[in-house]
């Protein structure tokens, strides 16, 4: 089977976890020898996401400047491979769904947090993802999302079964899943970064629903009763908007704050393993990989309760309502002072975090693949097309 992987649109820094799910599961089918796996590229991204594939992947360099010339092209391109099956990881307006297409298409939706969070986003942001994704869900050959919690929200909203929407999870880097970082590593690169040997963590973008700004209020509520966490926070802080680059610069004056930009990944694989704790207190979530690489080296987490990651933490995990900042220092400070970990819950987190993983996900991915009957031509999501119209 000729399966096509279309990154046209990805970017490996302001794309967030759906690259490293791109890389994972195209990865994982291309140890399949019965499969030859091609991967559209752009001359933005074929470096950095290229060089992350597999050699017996075929790779495509889309020319051009911008996507309109990048999605010609791939049409081309895609008429050359013949493929049986185009898999598209993020939905965009410009994918093919042609009703003569000669192949079968299958989409990604990760979660809908536009809807869920508007004001996060610009008008024409919104309105793009109404349109790919209402065009996605009626046109597809195949729909999968990350989560229990996703698929139930895109049924829900365009009036789907929800047998109609697959669940394909995402998983802990193999990095993660192979244990902890040796001490040598963990001592190497806290001085590398100049950290205290007591830190808490929170790798993720300075995107609004990630919800740096209570997280940094209820570190220093507990700053005033005596309880001083110091905080390691992973990403590119331009992200973050002008209140927030406030309290940043606050937290960095007194001392407790390290901000350290993008790292390399063992770099990052370091720092989570020598963390007292992850915090994780975002408003959305289609999954939530940061909490599951956590669990994955027995660091205890404490995240929020909404949406995909009661699914991710199980019973491994101490939850918080995010929106409350005295919930979110409660359970900041309960496993702060519970560190050093627990053997038990230690063993109880990694048994849940190996629950996700790239070989078991790829695989119900291709089962999907061969299951499909002969290409649709009728949604089966009746409001979908109205629906992105009308949000």
């Amino acid at each position: 089977m000729v399966i096509y992987f279309s990154a046209r649109i990805l970017q490996a820094q302001s794309c967030g976890g759906i690259v490293g799910y791109f890389l994972g599961l195209a990865g994982e089918l291309a140890r399949n020898p019965e499969l030859s796996i091609h991967v559209g590229l752009t001359p933005l991204n074929f470096q950095e996401i290229g060089a992350s594939l597999p050699d017996n992947m075929t790779r495509h360099c889309l020319p051009g400047q911008e996507n309109t010339i990048w999605a010609a092209n791939e049409r081309r391109t895609i008429e050359q491979v013949g493929p049986a099956w185009i898999v598209y990881s993020y939905p965009d307006t410009l994918d093919i769904y042609d009703e003569d297409r000669k192949f079968k298409v299958a989409t990604c939706i990760p979660d809908l947090q536009h809807l869920t969070y508007p004001y996060f986003f610009k008008p024409a942001e919104r309105s793009r993802r109404d349109f790919a994704f209402g065009t996605a869900i009626g046109s597809a050959d195949l729909v999968f999302t990350l989560s229990k919690f996703s698929q139930k929200e895109l049924a829900r909203t365009y009036g789907c079964e929800g047998s109609r929407i697959k669940v394909v999870y995402p998983s802990p880097s193999p990095q993660f899943l192979s244990g902890r970082a040796s001490p040598e590593a963990i001592k190497r690169t806290k001085k590398k970064f100049g950290l205290p040997l007591r830190y808490a963590i929170f790798p993720s973008n300075f995107w609004p629903h990630k919800n740096h700004i209570r997280l940094l209020e209820a570190l220093r509520h507990l700053r005033k009763r005596g309880v001083s966490i110091p905080l390691v926070l992973i990403g590119d802080d331009s992200l973050a908007d002008k209140a927030l680059r406030r309290q940043l610069a606050r937290a960095k004056r007194e001392g407790w704050l390290w901000v350290l930009g993008y790292i390399a990944d063992e770099e990052l694989h370091a720092l989570v393993s020598g963390a007292d704790c992850l915090l994780f207190p975002s408003l959305f979530e289609g999954f939530g990989i940061p909490v599951a690489e956590a669990l994955a080296v027995g660091v205890p987490v404490a995240c929020s309760n909404v949406c995909s990651l009661p699914e991710v933490g199980g019973n491994a995990v101490r939850y918080f309502d995010p929106r409350v900042v005295d919930s979110i220092a409660r359970a900041a400070e309960d496993v702060w002072k519970n560190a050093p970990r627990d053997a038990t819950a230690a063993s109880r987190g990694q048994a849940q975090s190996h629950r996700f993983n790239y070989r078991d996900s790829a695989a119900e991915l291709l089962d999907r693949l061969r299951e499909a009957p002969a290409r649709r031509r009728a949604s089966g999501c009746e409001k979908s097309l109205s629906s992105s119209r009308r949000w």
